[in-house]
């Protein structure tokens, strides 16, 4: 299975918290890992705002980074070209999606919907996952 991870994916991968298990069950299981090099950013971020919250310890900051930078390569990436950019346009403007929400169910369908290899889209963002869904590609729902 291919699977496209959002940004709330990707860190369930590498930080504890609900939907982390399954996470990393789906990621074992698939032929293919998907993201949008936005993801990279998206990351660090979370994991910054997660430390500066408190909802990480320093030494739980540190370790996911690591984690993360020793899986980066491990998916495909998705760069946010041209095209692509203009379809998130779109599904921002019909779906009310958030700017990197748009970017990610744009990735997601430029890499799944040509392929007829069983795929889905993988995320916690009830929103996206409603949008994914509207767009007619299989959802799985991670906790929060």
């Amino acid at each position: 299975m291919i699977l496209y991870l959002d940004a709330s994916a990707v860190v369930k991968l590498c930080v504890l918290e609900e939907g982390t298990s399954a996470t990393k069950q789906l990621v074992n299981e698939a032929t293919a890992v998907v993201t949008s090099a936005l993801s990279h950013v998206e990351f660090h971020a979370a994991c910054a705002r997660k430390l500066k919250e408190g909802g990480l310890a320093n030494e739980e900051y540190r370790q996911a980074i690591t984690t993360f930078r020793e899986d980066w390569n491990r998916y495909v990436f998705v760069e946010a070209e041209y095209p692509l950019l203009e379809l998130a346009c779109q599904l921002a403007e019909h779906g009310g999606l958030r700017t990197l929400d748009a970017i990610h169910l744009a990735s997601a369908i430029f890499v799944l919907r040509p392929h007829s290899l069983p795929s889905a889209f993988v995320g916690a963002d009830h929103r996206l996952q409603e949008a994914a869904e509207a767009e007619g590609l299989k959802v799985v729902t991670l906790g929060s």
